[in-house]
């Protein structure tokens, strides 16, 4: 089985933690299924991660990887 990986960026500011703009990043990709094109492409394994920079310093969070997630 193919595995397709979905990148979400985002840039945090001094307001909010890395952490919050990582779950963010996550959270817009299952909101605005950003998994359908794979999926319809027969791509059943997707991994979603959100990424949160300030400066040098990243958080990355994903999701828990399942088939046909």
């Amino acid at each position: 089985h193919q595995l397709g990986i979905i990148l979400e960026f985002k840039s945090a500011d001094d307001k909010e933690s890395l952490e919050d703009a990582a779950y963010e990043a996550l959270k817009q990709i299952i909101e605005r299924k950003y998994e359908v094109e794979l999926l319809q492409k027969g791509i059943s394994r997707v991994l979603k991660i959100g990424l949160a920079f300030k400066g040098k310093e990243v958080c990355v969070l994903s999701n828990k990887l399942n088939d046909g997630s």
